[in-house]
């Protein structure tokens, strides 16, 4: 049997993307994360740079133009790792990772770092884990 995946994308601000899809089957969402960086002015562009989730929802960080990045949680994180960094498959750098399922509903602040020859470059989004259906917390 075949379910439908709903496929809902956000505007393009910079080169930074968000894409939302829905697997009926296993009730999770994956999302994806835009990350860029105007070189010109030192300005990361994080799309989204608040996201809300629930627990067993993945995210997909993809760094747009880039040849690294690095995904880092000062404090607690969401996932199994408090650094996360782009992987190059033949594509742009880029990493699926599962929110836990036992992760705290929360807010988690994260720094994104990227490196452009011997610039480097931080801004520091937010990943908010909710209960399904329900407004998460903020901080």
């Amino acid at each position: 049997m075949t379910h439908p995946v709903r496929l809902l994308s956000g505007a393009l601000v910079a080169v930074g993307l968000l894409v939302l899809s829905v697997d009926r089957a296993a009730a999770q969402t994956e999302y994806l994360v835009g990350i860029s960086v105007n070189q010109s002015t030192g300005v990361i562009t994080v799309e989204p740079e608040i996201l809300q989730v629930t627990r067993g929802d993945r995210i997909r960080f993809v760094g747009v133009g880039l040849t690294s990045w690095t995904v880092t949680f000062p404090e607690e994180t969401p996932f199994g790792n408090r650094v996360i960094t782009g992987v190059a498959e033949g594509g742009p750098l880029q990493r699926l990772v599962p929110i836990l399922p036992d992760a705290e509903y929360q807010s988690y602040k994260y720094d994104v770092s990227v490196t452009v020859g011997e610039n480097t470059w931080t801004v520091d989004p937010e990943i908010v884990v909710g209960p399904p259906g329900e407004a998460p917390p903020t901080r």
